[in-house]
């Protein structure tokens, strides 16, 4: 079993730890973000520092990669924020986490203060003045028949929703 350890792929050691998320039941999201995060993690060991396999990952390694997606651009080309650096730095951990758990790794290569603290967003919260101008769109243009003040009456509704309860959009619509 050590000369497979010795030789277990980055690649094949992420396709497993995909297919055992898969089967605990993690959202489709999660995954898509896992395969995303973890995806950047294998292609900067291969192609930037030319590794293969699990046993070479070192601490200076995933330092390197953290400082990597901070300073290149993304593929839309844009830059990646500290929190999206920060998260899917917290993905291989993860992942590196459960190599140490199923035995690949004697120890993780991710240690305290590898991770990025990404600074706290500052929440825009809305004005009364706003929030009446969203209500009063929630009205019907031109005809207005049952189904439209239906229509309006759920609006407002909804968005009475978001403000009480502090919810985002994004809460509301899964």
């Amino acid at each position: 079993m050590q000369t497979q350890l010795a030789t277990l792929t980055i690649e094949r050691a992420i396709l497993s730890y995909l297919q055992e998320q898969r089967a605990s039941g993690r959202s489709p999201k999660t995954l898509e973000w896992y395969q995303t995060a973890l995806g950047l993690f294998q292609h900067y060991l291969v192609s930037e520092r030319h590794l293969c396999l699990l046993s070479e990952i070192t601490e200076s390694e995933v330092r390197g990669w953290v400082a990597f997606l901070g300073t290149t651009p993304s593929v839309k080309d844009t830059s990646r924020s500290a929190s999206t650096v920060a998260t899917y730095a917290r993905s291989a951990r993860a992942f590196c986490h459960w190599l140490v758990r199923s035995g690949y790794l004697d120890q993780t290569p991710i240690v305290r203060g590898t991770i990025p603290q990404a600074k706290k967003k500052v929440i825009h919260l809305i004005e009364a003045d706003e929030f009446e101008r969203l209500l009063l769109s929630c009205r019907a243009g031109g005809e207005r028949d049952a189904s439209a003040e239906r229509a309006a009456a759920r609006n407002r509704a909804i968005l009475w929703v978001l403000l009480d309860t502090g919810m985002r959009v994004g809460d509301y619509v899964r």
